[in-house]
């Protein structure tokens, strides 16, 4: 069928065959030579061994110069920009060298923890900070400014107009340093009893012992926090050392399976390598992550390994459903595959192809 066959599409040319002749003659000039504006045109163009000269130093550059979108500058350049245009404003460019991807990510992340950073310490103060980083709460933080703040606003005039006051300060020093409650109303008794003088001379003690127990619980809270920490790491090390000693010094994990150098580091690769924190803060592996992002799917085909092996103790069934898989798909290509039990070649069974012993193939 012919493209133009169709009334929808009408060609409109209009054309004086006479004019086109005339062009003919006019660009022929004697001796077969190519008009002066030819030889002007061909004169700019490069010559064939001038373009393979270019395109041969062209790929030269690029060899050496690598690809422009992996060139160092571009991530310095882009760095640069996002500095200037204030979302990376804490960024140091001299002290900073970003060539690559990863610099770029540190350099946000850097930038988060400032921002993190800079709106703790407006909003709790350089104390503060301190104590939520070294492992305070923000919960624990707020009571004991609270109390601080409580404190720090009596003074003997209010013992002398509230003798109540007095009273319940001397009370809960005596709670704070560890004596008993029957024991403690014994001793308030006495005080009480010896006159307002000497209860309020009790009570402003009592008001100083509160506030620096205030601060020794906050500051006590940390260190607890500190060897917390330096225990757990301790802990970590350890079993760093166990893991490691059971991966590189074993040279099979698991019954029949074989571990070379390779398997080995990529192992403890994905055990000891943190990709990130959860939602709490933790550090997680790719493995944890993994699980944590999907966690019924993961458990799922994780129990089904479990239950296939025994307990992770035989992997022979993994092979055997391996190999029973393979088999099926071979007795399948089997099936399908078209043969005869005579053993001649499949075409001598047509008739219509091949006509006997000596005679040629019927096209």
């Amino acid at each position: 069928m012919d493209i133009f066959d169709t009334e929808d599409l009408e060609l409109n040319l209009d054309v004086n065959t006479d004019d086109l002749e005339e062009e003919e003659e006019n660009t022929d000039t004697p001796d077969g030579d190519k008009s002066p504006e030819e030889d002007t045109d061909n004169k700019d163009k490069p010559s064939e061994d001038q373009d393979d000269s270019e395109e041969v130093a062209s790929d030269k550059d690029l060899e050496e110069g690598g690809d422009e979108n992996d060139s160092p500058n571009l991530y310095s350049s882009l760095a640069s920009v996002l500095h200037e245009q204030g979302l990376l404003p804490s960024l140091n460019l001299e002290d900073n060298k970003i060539d690559d991807v990863e610099g770029i990510s540190s350099a946000f992340k850097s930038e988060i923890e400032n921002n993190v950073k800079q709106r703790l310490i407006d909003t709790l103060g350089e104390d503060g900070y301190e104590a939520v980083t070294n492992g305070v709460s923000l919960s624990d933080f707020g009571k004991s400014r609270e109390n601080q703040t409580t404190l720090d606003s009596i003074d003997a005039d209010s013992f002398q107009e509230d003798s109540d006051l007095a009273q319940k300060v001397i009370y809960q020093d005596y709670l704070n340093q560890g004596i008993s409650e029957d024991k403690a109303k014994r001793l308030l008794k006495r005080a009480v009893d010896s006159g307002d003088d000497a209860l309020i001379e009790d009570a402003t003690e009592s008001l100083e012992s509160l506030k620096l127990y205030e601060k020794n619980q906050l500051a006590k809270r940390q260190d607890e926090y500190k060897q917390t920490q330096l225990s757990q790491q301790k802990q970590q090390e350890e079993l760093d050392t166990r893991l490691k000693d059971k991966i590189y010094n074993s040279s099979e994990l698991m019954d029949g399976m074989k571990l070379n150098k390779s398997i080995k580091d990529k192992i403890y690769g994905s055990m000891t390598d943190i990709v990130g924190k959860n939602e709490d803060g933790v550090l997680e592996n790719k493995l944890m992550r993994e699980r944590r992002e999907n966690p019924v799917e993961f458990d799922t085909k994780l129990y089904y390994l479990y239950e296939l092996t025994n307990g992770f103790k035989n992997f022979k069934n993994i092979s055997n459903v391996s190999r029973t898989s393979a088999s099926s798909e071979l007795e399948k290509a089997i099936r399908q595959t078209s043969h005869n039990d005579s053993g001649s070649p499949s075409f001598m069974d047509d008739n219509d192809s091949y006509s006997g012993l000596g005679d040629e193939i019927v096209y």
